[in-house]
């Protein structure tokens, strides 16, 4: 048992199935920005396609 703030893409799954409830009203999400950033020195191409990967989703 216990509390916590989770990404609603992280637990919509366990929401729908009724695993999850939410706690409290919905004046209690927050907003959530996530920033990246990279070393401007040449990287590893795993480095580089995981970058360009995660431009992609952003795309969308």
């Amino acid at each position: 048992h216990g509390m916590a703030w989770l990404p609603h893409n992280s637990v919509r799954h366990h929401l729908a199935r009724g695993e999850l409830v939410r706690a409290g009203s919905p004046d209690w999400n927050i907003p959530l920005r996530l920033m990246l950033y990279r070393s401007v020195e040449k990287t590893s191409p795993a480095v580089e396609s995981l970058w360009q990967f995660l431009l992609e989703k952003t795309k969308k």
